[in-house]
């Protein structure tokens, strides 16, 4: 999409976000993003297109991280970063997110303030917005129960059993903010989804990383695996011994 126009007033300058050059970053990336009318998109692995209305616009975390990023940079955020902080703007009231497990739908508040439109046609914006509304609070509703039930499972099940959306994204963040190496965090995070499908698996998988940031810190010499190998291969540290360092005349051996 790389035609059209925003409107951005003066007055934004006293929005709170403006202070925060990275959110203010994000934020107006969800503007540009946005369709500025109805259409149809068509979805991989979705039979249906989607469809989406003025101030809309479909996004993922890894698709928000690339046009966020459009470069290779070393000081980067990461996806689930980027994602915690539309999470933000939801809360402040600037969007609302409406997820499903292939992609999320970005609704822009009053999308309107931000549109040249003629009078019939901000009438007929306004309308559709405020229909995109009622879905979105009746979304939110639905989702705020379904995430007081998974917590209420989460606080009573001792036994296994599998995990939300959110529940993985959060403990997936967890452990890469921990991991040495930012590298292929979109293929790790796959590594982790189709792995860790209990509580006793993400036991495991932390143990995993305990051991292997031990083993690191041990073998100062050894550089950090790529974060899709090492999450492929987790399971390879649950039980991981350090081989015993024994005094031999000479040096040290195994």
């Amino acid at each position: 999409m790389s035609h059209g126009f925003i409107k951005l007033y003066r007055q934004f300058m006293d929005e709170p976000i403006f202070a925060d050059a990275e959110l203010w970053k994000l934020w107006t990336l969800c503007l540009l993003r946005a369709t500025y009318k109805e259409r149809w998109i068509p979805m991989n692995g979705v039979k249906m297109p989607v469809q989406l209305l003025p101030g809309q616009f479909v996004t993922g975390r890894f698709k928000l991280y690339e046009d966020y990023y459009p470069g290779k940079k070393k000081n980067n955020k990461s996806a689930l970063t980027l994602w915690r902080w539309m999470r933000i703007l939801e809360k402040m009231g600037y969007l609302n997110i409406e997820s499903n497990n292939k992609f999320s739908i970005i609704t822009i508040a009053n999308w309107a303030r931000y549109q040249f439109l003629p009078s019939g046609d901000e009438h007929k914006s306004n309308q559709q917005m405020s229909n995109t509304q009622s879905r979105n609070d009746h979304q939110m509703i639905t989702n705020k129960n379904k995430e007081k039930k998974e917590n209420n499972i989460k606080k009573n099940n001792t036994s296994d059993h599998s995990f939300g959306c959110i529940y993985y994204e959060e403990k997936f963040e967890k452990l890469w903010e921990r991991y040495p190496l930012k590298d292929g965090e979109k293929q790790a995070f796959q590594y982790f989804k189709n792995s860790v499908k209990t509580e006793q698996d993400l036991t495991d998988i932390n143990t995993a990383l305990d051991n292997y940031l031990k083993h690191l810190s041990l073998n100062t010499w050894k550089h950090p695996k790529n974060g899709m190998t090492w999450f492929s291969n987790w399971h390879d540290w649950v039980n991981w011994e350090e081989p015993e360092i024994r005094q031999v005349p000479g040096g040290m051996v195994n």
